[in-house]
């Protein structure tokens, strides 16, 4: 029951992660998608992927619960009904048949879920339910299922309505059972496409449709889900699944008079990628939805996974939800804060379910005993989903305040080097010497300019091909690796890749081939050779456009295993023109790389640079160990609303200096600083023409406060150009 004292001690968790703010589409579950080995810590919450449709005239973003366990009894979930006569029954389909189970449902439907139930939700913040039910309550002819779950759904629907939420009805179970699990009302063979189960699917859907797809119901049904969590294997068919969707769509769309009424999809485990081009086919933007739900316990990856792993995997989702969600509205119908993790006590966490440390906790223990280093992971495992779920959300409330972690502390260095064009052995052994010459040591982080060893300045496609890497596998991934393992920290340089298509790890392809695509990237390793992130620019320079394609999931925010206090810190990488307007044609004003930082909440902000500058290259030896203020005074204004923004900011600006052929200066200057309550502040500049190693322990006082113009966008640059 949704007050169990498990599940309302997560969703007390996940509240202060949800206040009544309107942002756009959400949910939340009592249930996960597989039951084995579940427990009632896999309390989940939906939320859409962006805004991509408005699912009702006053509801731009949904944000509720799943009442699961409620109308579809499972086993591990609604082990109040499974007593006596029925306790051996192993779901639905099988309790029905027990002397007793009219009786023992009627008591579940009236007291595990009530109107107070309703009114709790709603004063958490959540504004809608995803409510599931069997085919059974609509057509039960030839099955021992019994009917009666459909008046407590028009109830809901009522308390709903009363408390100004909305309803989506999720037909969870169907004929034959499209997965073979209890939660379809069957657990075992799959039948769902085998006989007349698909057209008696499709008949009960048009009989909800006709009922909740009125306009009677029209203020507070949203939606319709025509089936929850189909196989693609096992008895069934994917391409079958996709011809029922477009079939069943049709039949609902013909049966429900509310025109806003959103029909949605289970994506059958394939992704909402696998769905885009069903729901173009169907019709306009917004009257198909895809539902995928997100999981990470069930898989033996997952299972090995610490949490910042687990962390980093949810941050790595936003790619594959905003490309489905820019076609048609994608929902993250289902998530959970259950990670097969333990906890030592200095807060490290590793995978696993055993630990034999005093102190240790494993996320296997009953919630209601979790310490507080376990609350503390499984919020921030809460927070970076909801961060990706929430990414292109309409809304800028401040969804984490209490669940923000500690400032960063960290001992972070960049390397601002004068890279020579084409000269990569010259300048890995450059990079080599500054190391040595500084005696960096106990670094925790180390960053390098954009295009770190083969220089920049690169004017075709043809020019750059003898430099070009192969993804994560070339001479600056060698080098990053190496000094990786040797300082012991994470290394983050930038480099020119080849890849023959858009995923990570994609074969490396023929320069100029058809299936060749090259970035300018970044790569960061950890010190064990492990590949922490990877970045390609997004908002390119007229320099790069002759060789480079943007990045086709634009900028890159993940988990980084950083170890104080910590050990996972929420990081931003960008590529020098990352920071301005898109082409310089986007408003000045739009602050687009900002604005994303502060959406996901990032703590640490690492920026690759190649900047140029207008200034004399007289100036740049002359004056080399000054700062070029006029270029730091730009950077500041392009991070206006990270300056302006309550929670701060460590920034790392790892600039190159030097010249390039033909008319290429850089304007050094690289930066560690902290920015946030309108406040820059720094820990350290280099100079415009300075070839060194700049630390900084982010844990000690800033030694520089520093004052900046707020640039209008008419204003000048300052003399300053960017790469």
């Amino acid at each position: 029951m949704i007050s169990n004292a498990n599940a309302v001690r997560l969703l007390s968790l996940l509240s202060l992660a949800l206040p009544s703010w309107g942002l756009p589409q959400a949910f939340n579950s009592t249930r996960g998608a597989y039951p084995t080995g579940a427990s009632a810590s896999n309390t989940t919450i939906l939320a859409p992927a962006g805004n991509a449709g408005s699912t009702s005239p006053d509801t731009d973003f949904l944000r509720g619960i799943n009442i699961g366990g409620w109308l579809v009894l499972e086993k591990w979930m609604s082990g109040d009904v499974f007593t006596g006569a029925g306790a051996d029954a192993a779901d639905e389909f099988n309790f029905d048949s027990t002397d007793g189970a009219a009786e023992a449902l009627d008591k579940h439907w009236s007291t595990w879920f009530t109107e107070a139930d309703v009114q709790t939700l709603k004063s958490y913040g959540l504004n809608a339910l995803r409510i599931p039910i069997g085919f059974w309550a609509y057509d039960n002819a030839g099955t021992p299922y019994l009917k009666g779950a459909d008046a407590y759904l028009e109830k809901a629907i009522g308390w709903a309505r009363s408390a100004g939420m909305k309803v989506w009805v999720d037909c969870h179970g169907s004929p034959g059972s499209q997965n073979g699990f209890d939660n379809s009302g069957r657990a075992g063979d799959i039948l769902w496409q085998q006989g007349n189960n698909l057209e008696q699917s499709v008949s009960v859907l048009t009989t909800m449709a006709q009922k909740y797809g009125s306009t009677q119901y029209a203020d507070t049904v949203i939606g319709l889900e025509l089936v929850n969590e189909p196989l693609s294997d096992r008895g069934n068919n994917f391409e079958t699944t996709v011809q029922f969707a477009k079939d069943a769509y049709k039949a609902v769309r013909a049966a429900a008079t509310n025109s806003d009424l959103m029909i949605v999809m289970h994506d059958a485990f394939r992704g909402p990628n696998s769905w885009t081009d069903t729901a173009s086919s169907l019709g306009p933007k917004g009257a198909f939805g895809i539902d995928t739900h997100i999981y990470q316990v069930f898989s033996d990856d997952d299972k090995k996974l610490d949490q910042a792993g687990h962390i980093s995997q949810a941050c790595s989702k936003s790619a594959e939800l905003s490309s489905s969600n820019a076609i048609a509205p994608t929902f993250v119908g289902e998530w959970s804060a259950a990670t097969v993790i333990c906890v030592y006590p200095d807060g490290t966490t590793t995978a696993g379910s055993e630990c034999n440390v005093d102190g240790c906790q494993c996320q296997g223990d009953p919630i209601e005993n979790w310490n507080e280093q376990m609350v503390e992971q499984a919020g921030k495992y809460v927070e970076a989903q909801l961060d990706t779920f929430e990414e292109n959300s309409s809304g800028d409330a401040e969804l984490f305040t209490l669940l923000q972690s500690p400032s960063v502390t960290m001992r972070v260095a960049c390397l601002q080097l004068s890279a020579k064009l084409g000269k990569v052995e010259d300048n890995i052994a450059r990079a080599n010497a500054l190391l040595e010459e500084s005696s960096v040591s106990n670094l925790d982080l180390l960053i390098l300019p954009e295009l770190a060893f083969t220089g920049y300045n690169f004017l075709s496609l043809a020019a750059i091909t003898p430099y070009l890497e192969p993804t994560a596998t070339g001479v600056s991934f060698q080098w990053a690796k190496t000094t990786a393992a040797r300082l012991q920290c994470i290394v983050t340089v930038g480099y020119p890749e080849l890849a023959s298509g858009p995923s990570l790890g994609a074969p490396s392809a023929t320069p100029g081939s058809s299936d060749s695509v090259c970035y300018n990237s970044t790569v960061t390793v950890s010190p064990t050779g492990l590949v922490l992130a990877h970045y390609r620019k997004t908002h390119l320079y007229y320099t790069d456009e002759s060789w480079a394609q943007e990045s086709p999931t634009g900028w890159h925010t993940t988990s980084l295993p950083l170890p104080r206090p910590n050990d996972s810190t929420i990081a931003t990488f960008g590529i020098c023109m990352d920071l301005n307007p898109y082409r310089f044609t986007a408003p000045w004003n739009l602050f687009e790389f900002s604005n994303h930082v502060i959406g996901l909440h990032s703590q640490l902000l690492l920026l690759s640079m190649a900047w140029l500058t207008n200034l004399p290259s007289s100036s740049l030896i002359a004056e080399a160990g000054e700062p070029d203020m006029g270029t730091l005074e730009y950077w500041c204004s392009r991070l206006q609303p990270l300056i302006d923004h309550e929670r701060e900011v460590v920034v790392v600006v790892a600039n190159r200096c030097g010249e390039e052929e033909p008319d290429a200066l850089y304007a050094g200057t690289s930066w560690i600083g902290r920015i946030g309550g309108g406040k820059i502040e720094a820990w350290g500049l280099l100079g415009r023409g300075e070839e060194s190693v700049l630390v900084a322990d982010t844990e000690k006082e800033t030694p520089w406060t520093l004052t900046a113009r707020r640039k209008e966008e008419n204003d000048e640059v300052n003399g300053n150009e960017l790469a």
